[in-house]
């Protein structure tokens, strides 16, 4: 049974599944058989009959064919949202009859959906989940082809195993010239024989191209010209500029607009919480080494170290929030989370020489990871400063060139955040900062939190439950595989911080963390 949209709308006789506003014009979940049995039509889960897909092979070659490695049992339509496909049960296994001779092949298996005007959109993304298996060079997985070999778009590989985007722009009726063949490469490659989610992105308005792996910006850039399109068909595996595709492909969904990263299709589970690490991992006096996450464990681990040239890293203390009311909940009024048995101790080895001193203890989580690239988010954590510092980073999350946010503590002891929004080589949004007149540094336990709303680019702090400030950033925040660091960023922060949380979107002040009172007896009566 396929999928029946609840939000329609009638064009050119069709209709389009909404996603938040954009529109999902055609997915394919490749579930339409059992392995091993060979393709033939494959259905749409968006605008059936008409873009149907048909298996057909080119040259001497085999049908694509069903197969029971894929990338996960349940694929959901975006980080945090509902399941798009509840049981996925299989992929399509395309087979390159060239190899291991020739890795210039075109011969293999191929899909194509029929040409249409919907499948001609002026901003698009298309993502698919795939596993190659053996080199090709230059190798298509999707593309919308235009005569004589040419591509309106594709997303292709390149001969090192890196995915890659092509556009022909070039005017219609020309062989070559100006637009044709325009490639944009991947800084990563995928042939490491693991399921991967790809992507792409165009945008008309300004004709930038983006490039994601595994939901990271992987390459971006500029088309010379606006997509041009012929009455010329999709096609999947081999064609529109690529040669014959080697390996797995699965959950094919092209979108009518520019999507972010959490809009992204996805394995993960619904969920809210990203990454929550409670500095629970030793006794109180040792120095830490592995900080556990107890959502996406142990993708999100952190790792304890150091900076700047320090040598001491951060330490398990038994100081935390509120001696009296020690437990956490999540949420004022809700379910206890953690007992608290204590904090992370952070020191910056400058003091008290150095207040501008970025070296200190640090504890780093990986970037290269999925779950931590949000849009929207809440970061939040319980700190009680020691020493002063001059702008010390309490958690925050860099990108190159600089810091994509971070949540600090400014020269005069009060809450901050910082966010680097610019987009190169344009330097406009760099070191954005947004200071607060709410003293943190007062040797007492705060809770801190900072929001983000990506479509309005809300920035919010909050002080003990108390928002403190608000206002907007230059640009969208700007997001890569740079690391998540605590207790260190710009410079190194001198003190405890413990519980800290972040979510996928902007909570309210009675959804954060909050302390709660032992159990144990309240009255007694003889």
């Amino acid at each position: 049974m396929h999928t029946h949209w609840i939000r329609t709308f009638a064009l050119y006789g069709l209709c389009a599944a909404s996603l938040n506003g954009a529109e999902t014009v055609g997915y394919w979940r490749f579930d339409d058989g059992s392995a091993p049995a060979a393709a033939g039509t494959l259905v749409t889960e968006v605008n059936a009959p008409d873009f149907n897909g048909t298996a057909g092979v080119n040259g001497s070659a085999s049908l694509p064919a069903f197969d029971n490695d894929r990338p996960a049992a349940q694929i959901y339509s975006r980080l945090g949202g509902p399941p798009l496909n509840p049981a996925n049960s299989a992929s399509l296994r395309f087979v390159n009859a060239g190899l291991p001779v020739d890795t210039n092949s075109h011969a293999g298996g191929v899909v194509t959906v029929p040409d249409h005007a919907l499948l001609r959109a002026s901003n698009i993304t298309v993502e698919v989940f795939l596993k190659v298996d053996r080199r090709v060079n230059w190798p298509l997985v999707i593309g919308k082809a235009r005569s004589g070999d040419k591509t309106s778009w594709n997303l292709d590989f390149d001969n090192t195993g890196k995915p890659r985007v092509r556009i022909d722009s070039n005017p219609v009726g020309t062989s070559n010239g100006s637009g044709w063949n325009q490639s944009w490469t991947s800084s990563v490659g995928v042939e490491d024989g693991r399921w991967h989610h790809v992507a792409f992105t165009y945008a008309h308005s300004n004709r930038a191209v983006r490039i994601y792996v595994d939901n990271v910006q992987r390459a971006s850039g500029t088309s010379f010209s606006n997509l041009v399109y012929e009455a010329n068909e999709l096609r999947i595996g081999q064609g529109a500029g690529g040669r014959a595709f080697d390996g797995w492909i699965d959950e094919i969904r092209i979108t009518d607009d520019v999507l972010v990263p959490d809009q992204f299709m996805t394995v993960i589970p619904t969920t809210v919480t990203r990454g929550y690490w409670m500095f629970e991992d030793g006794p109180a006096g040792t120095p830490a080494a592995t900080l556990t996450n107890t959502f996406y464990a142990p993708m999100l681990y952190g790792t304890a170290g150091t900076t700047g040239g320090a040598t001491v890293k951060p330490a398990f203390s038994s100081e935390r929030p509120f001696a009296t009311t020690p437990r956490i909940s999540d949420g004022l009024g809700g379910p206890i989370l953690n007992l608290n048995a204590g904090s992370l101790l952070f020191v910056n080895a400058g003091l008290p020489d150095n207040p501008s001193s970025p070296s200190g203890s640090v504890v780093t989580v990986s970037g290269s990871v999925l779950p931590q690239s949000m849009t929207n988010f809440t970061a939040e954590a319980f700190v009680r400063v020691n020493r002063h510092v001059n702008f010390p980073q309490i958690i925050g999350k860099s990108r190159s060139g600089g810091t994509a946010w971070s949540l600090a503590i400014n020269s005069s002891g009060n809450l901050r955040a910082r966010f680097d929004t610019q987009i190169p080589p344009d330097n406009t949004g760099n070191n954005q900062s947004f200071e607060s007149s709410a003293k943190i540094e007062d040797g007492q336990w705060h809770h801190v939190a900072l929001t983000y709303h990506y479509p309005t680019k809300t920035v919010r702090l909050f002080k003990d439950y108390v928002k403190v400030l608000e206002s907007t950033t230059v640009n969208p925040v700007w997001l890569d595989s740079g690391s998540i660091q605590i207790g260190a960023g710009d410079r190194a922060f001198d003190g405890w911080i413990d519980e800290v949380r972040l979510t996928d979107r902007t909570l309210e002040p009675d959804e954060f963390l909050y302390t709660v009172a032992k159990e144990g007896t309240i009255f007694w009566l003889q």
